[in-house]
């Protein structure tokens, strides 16, 4: 499987018989280089060369906990699976706890150091954590400027960027699950953690619409497998599942939604 991005024309890279259309192979290719040609000539080309004659896709899923998998075995994550249903190498760069500002700190040894062809963007879980009473870790206009940021990092690196919706969480109450580890009444306007995280939510969809970018909306595929009898405890690390009550971290059934809403918007991008 592999995205092709463009072909590298003799015109791009100075004066040379060969292309990829010519049928020139590796070894002729770099007979002609041996010939004396500048560096500047040819190494442009030789990448290119080497992606489009059959090197796999490449997909870095930069995130926080949720991405990395945290509390499952690497074969659970929806990076995982991506990897095996396209058949792409992966490169899983979510990190626990992170907001947007703090994975923009190892935004390139991360991501842009590899350079992949799509880039999976998954945040906002910590980023509308409360920190005191109605004051957010990444208020809204941050974090929308630390995305808009990303994606336009990476497109100057010509790589797709897609977008991700948070999933929903367990509230719960101040003995177990989410406002256990976090007071409630910090969740006010809007009131509870939730309705929180449907603002990120709305943030990152209303991002992507007006810069053309692709969306994976998580939070709708899980409401959506709510609606028609699912149940979300299954999809999130409980007490009775786990023995925590997480309610936050999803399950293996809640990274393979992950996966299955992710691969969908993956895929018209790869065939295309």
């Amino acid at each position: 499987m592999m995205l092709i991005k463009g072909k590298c024309s003799p015109a791009d890279v100075g004066r040379g018989p060969w292309s990829i259309e010519s049928g020139w192979t590796v070894a002729e290719i770099v007979s002609g280089l041996l010939m004396g040609l500048p560096e500047e000539r040819w190494l442009p080309f030789i990448e290119q060369w080497i992606k489009d004659d059959g090197d796999q896709m490449k997909l870095a899923c930069f995130g926080d906990s949720i991405t990395a998998g945290q509390y499952l075995t690497d074969s659970d994550t929806f990076a995982s699976k991506l990897a095996d249903r396209f058949k792409c190498e992966v490169i899983n760069a979510g990190v626990p706890g992170n907001t947007t500002g703090q994975g923009l700190a190892r935004f390139e040894r991360d991501v842009l150091e590899h350079r992949p062809d799509i880039c999976i963007i998954a945040f906002g879980m910590n980023d509308h954590v409360n920190k005191e009473p109605g004051t957010a870790k990444t208020p809204l206009p941050e974090f929308r400027g630390n995305l808009t940021h990303i994606i336009e990092r990476l497109r100057a690196n010509d790589i797709v960027p897609v977008l991700c919706t948070a999933n929903p969480i367990i509230e719960g109450d101040e003995e177990r699950y989410y406002y256990r580890r976090h007071p409630k009444e910090w969740y006010r306007n809007p009131s509870g953690a939730q309705a929180w995280i449907d603002l990120y939510n709305e943030e990152i969809r209303a991002l992507a619409g007006s810069l053309g970018v692709a969306l994976a909306d998580v939070a709708l595929r899980w409401r959506q497998y709510t609606e028609q009898g699912g149940q979300l405890d299954d999809l999130l690390r409980t007490v009775e599942n786990s023995g925590t009550d997480d309610g936050v971290h999803p399950t293996a059934a809640g990274q393979e939604l992950f996966a299955a809403c992710i691969g969908e918007t993956l895929e018209p991008l790869i065939r295309s």
